[in-house]
């Protein structure tokens, strides 16, 4: 399985430490504390598949505009949000960031590794599924001018 190097602000250093004893998980750095430090490592680091942060992250800026400013410096990092409770005004809000929203009460080792692994999961799946189309169609006509050329011969 895919190493994934991860970026934690979730303020959990015993989360951290379960993360960090999985074989398929690189935890970066210490867990971090401000907005404004989230931007500056990904400044510096473009190695990052995941961030994990909460959303009541201390900092100057909006959330919001963290997550634009996350977007801007990296638009294929993996970005899950952990809310204190379920917001549907907020996480329409952030939707358009493309976030995976995970509630605290639900914050586990467990269910980080399942979004964090997920996605890949039914990516290569679904790049089977088409492969295994394609070659079908190819095998098909193939097939398909064989059994014609054997038609033009036994004539």
């Amino acid at each position: 399985m895919i190493v994934k190097n991860i970026l934690t602000a979730i303020n959990n250093p015993i989360l951290n430490e379960e993360l960090k004893k999985e074989k398929n998980i690189k935890i970066l750095f210490k867990d971090i504390q401000y907005k404004e430090a989230v931007l500056e490592i990904l400044e510096k680091e473009n190695l990052i598949d995941v961030l994990i942060i909460k959303e009541q992250i201390i900092g100057e800026m909006d959330f919001l505009e963290l997550l634009k400013k996350i977007r801007e410096k990296n638009a294929k990092i993996k970005i899950i949000v952990v809310l204190k409770k379920e917001n549907k005004e907020k996480e329409k809000m952030m939707s358009k960031f493309k976030v995976i929203f995970l509630y605290e009460k639900n914050l586990e080792k467990n269910s980080l590794i399942k979004i964090i692994f997920n996605n890949e999961k039914n990516n290569i799946t679904e790049n089977n599924k088409q492969d295994k189309i394609i070659e079908n169609k190819i095998n098909k006509k193939k097939l398909e001018k064989e059994n014609k050329k054997i038609i033009i011969n036994y004539k």
